[in-house]
Order: structure tokens, then C-alpha cells, then sequence
């Protein structure tokens, strides 16, 4: 049995969802501009990590995929206007 961990979806989420669509209380439309395309960039490169991983292990292995917890995007992610929320994480 062979475990990796990517920690960079989360980072990804965590520094820069806030700058995707839709609009995030906080934010400038320069740092949407930015770094809207960040997380989706993220998941490109991991995707392709992902894949040479499982190239690499061959037709045989079986492969598990999981993920301590995920965000919401798009029109599905909560956006609180309270002042309250820390919208860096």
C-alpha cells in the first residue's frame, strides 16, 4: 500500500477560492482578475499529478481517492456578509 498526501487543493482553497466567482465581500475586481482562476488551475495541475501517479502504478493497482473535506464553488459556496466570518479561511 502506497498513501500520498497533496495538501495544495487545500491551500489553493483556502488563499485564493475567495477571489473566484461570484463576487466575495472583500475583494478587488484587480484581485479577481488576479487570482480568479487560481483553485481551477490547481486542480489542472493536480489532475495531472494525479494521473502520472496512477500511469506510474500500473493496470493492476486499485486506486482510492479521498478528501478530508472539500469547498463549494460557484453559486453553491455561502457567502456571509457578516463582519464576523474571516473570509481568508
Amino acid at each position: 500500500m502506497l498513501a500520498v498526501y497533496f495538501e495544495g487543493i487545500d491551500t489553493a482553497g483556502h488563499m485564493y477560492l475567495r477571489y473566484a466567482p461570484p463576487d466575495y465581500p472583500g475583494t478587488t475586481a484587480a484581485e479577481r482578475a488576479s487570482f480568479g482562476g487560481a483553485v481551477a488551475a490547481f486542480y489542472r495541475y493536480q489532475d495531472e499529478l494525479l494521473g502520472r501517479l496512477i500511469g506510474a502504478a500500473g493496470p493492476e493497482a486499485r486506486v482510492l481517492l479521498v478528501s478530508d473535506h472539500g469547498f463549494l464553488s460557484g453559486l453553491e459556496r455561502p457567502i456571509e456578509r457578516a463582519r464576523t466570518v474571516d473570509y481568508a479561511t
